[in-house]
Order: structure tokens, then sequence, then C-alpha cells
């Protein structure tokens, strides 16, 4: 225990001679400052006193008087510090006023020459306007040639027709009426010209008609490749029969493929 004590007491010892070693180095940078002070304040008082003796108009160094008195010295001095002895020429007013005319006089001279040699504008379109001149220009026959399709007289497009009536036959029966509908997707029979034909057992199907009033028809079944004879032409036909009213003015319906294939 003891033994601690006695360390911790050298460690204050220590830390207190470290302590007055720094005030001291501090004690002599204060020292060294307050010198440095009173040796600005010693050069500022010589430079008060200097500039209080200084008389007005007068120079600051020391100068030489000069040995001819009433007489003007003039000498050039170079950067480099070489004194040129030369005379100095000082030209009067009346030279100066001399030689500014005989430069006038020359620069009178040179513009003289440059409006000589200047070629003179000659009266160019005066003499275009005044003086016509007849030009002959030989005309040439220009001949286009142009396509005798071009020249033929259009093709009026019509309206289309929507629906129109063509005559046909089907086997033993003719139609003076048959309606060909270009809305229609199907070639359509009733089912009473059906029967009154007798062109064998139509084929059944699954597929339903949607009529104008939105509502939805179950077919009898599909007649395939009926020889349907239109004026001179036979063709081959696919029908669908659907059991409603005939109407006799026109019975059975033609659609786009039959169109499309005529």
């Amino acid at each position: 225990m003891l033994a601690k004590v006695l360390q911790k007491v050298e460690l204050t010892d220590a830390g207190v001679k470290e302590m007055k070693s720094d005030f001291s180095s501090m004690s002599q940078l204060v020292d060294s400052h307050t010198s440095s002070i009173k040796q600005n304040e010693q050069q500022l008082g010589k430079i008060s006193t200097s500039l209080n003796q200084r008389k007005n108009g007068s120079l600051p160094s020391d100068t030489i008087q000069n040995p001819k008195k009433d007489e003007h010295c003039m000498a050039i001095a170079t950067r480099s510090g070489k004194i040129l002895n030369d005379p100095i020429s000082v030209g009067t007013k009346h030279e100066q006023v001399l030689e500014q005319a005989g430069r006038e006089e020359g620069e009178a001279e040179h513009v003289d020459d440059l409006e000589d040699a200047q070629p003179i504008a000659q009266p160019f379109m005066k003499d275009l306007v005044t003086k016509k001149r007849a030009v002959s220009i030989d005309l040439t026959d220009n001949v286009h040639h142009c396509s005798a399709i071009a020249t033929r007289s259009l093709v009026q497009k019509k309206e289309d027709p929507g629906a129109f009536t063509i005559p046909c036959t089907i086997g033993s029966i003719e139609f003076t009426k048959a309606l060909c509908d270009l809305r229609a997707s199907i070639n359509l029979i009733p089912l009473a010209i059906y029967k009154q034909l007798g062109l064998g057992v139509p084929k059944p199907t699954t597929m339903r008609l949607m009529m104008a009033d939105r509502s939805v028809k179950r077919l009898v079944g599909i007649l395939y490749d009926v020889l349907v004879n239109e004026g001179t032409l036979i063709f081959l036909e696919d029908f669908v029969i659907l059991d409603y009213e005939v109407d006799f003015k026109v019975p059975i319906m033609l659609g786009r493929l039959f169109l499309a294939t005529g």
C-alpha cells in the first residue's frame, strides 16, 4: 500500500516538473515577443522623426547642387543606367506644321493617282433600256404522246345494290326471282321447297342462325353440291335448310359464296 502511494507521489512530482518546464518555455516566448515589439516601436519612432524633419518640396535623399546655377541641365538615362550625352533636338512648332503639310500633299497626290487608275463606269443599263435588240427564237412543235386508255371515258362507279334478284333453276323447279344478298354468308332454302325438290337426305348440323330480330333458329340440315342453273351456267352450291314460312316472291336466298363463284 505504501509503495503505491510513493509511486503516485513520484508521478505527481514528475508532472509538476513538466509543468514548470512548460511555464519557463512560455515565459521565454513572451520575452522574445516583447523584445521584437520594442524594436518595431523604435523603428517607427525613427521613421516619424525623419518625416517631421523633412521640409516641403525637398527630396528624401541627399541631392547634388546644380553646378551651373541658372542653366538647365538635361540628361537622358536608359534603364540599364547608361547616360546619353547627345544633345536633344527640340523641334519648333513651325517645323511640325511644315512636316504635316508635306504629308497631306503626299496623301492628296496618292488619292489622285487612285482616281486616275479607277475605271470609268459605262452606262450599261441605260443602253439596255434605250437600245432594244430584236431576238428571234425558233419555235419547235412539242408533240406529247398519251395512252389511248387515258382518253377513254372512265366507267362510273355505281352504288352497292345490297340485294337484288336473278332467275335460276334448281332441279325441276324454276325460280323467277332468287334473292341475292351480299350481306348473307350462306345459301338458304325453306323446308317446304326442299321437300318439293326431293334432293335426298340432308346432312345434320349443329349450326344456329341468328335472325334480324336477334332470334336464334335451329337448322334442319345442309345440302351439299346442289346444281344451280342460271342461264347457260351451272354452279355447285351448298344450301342450308331452315323451317320457315315461304315467301313466294323470293322463295330462296343466295349469299356471297354463290356471287363469288359466279
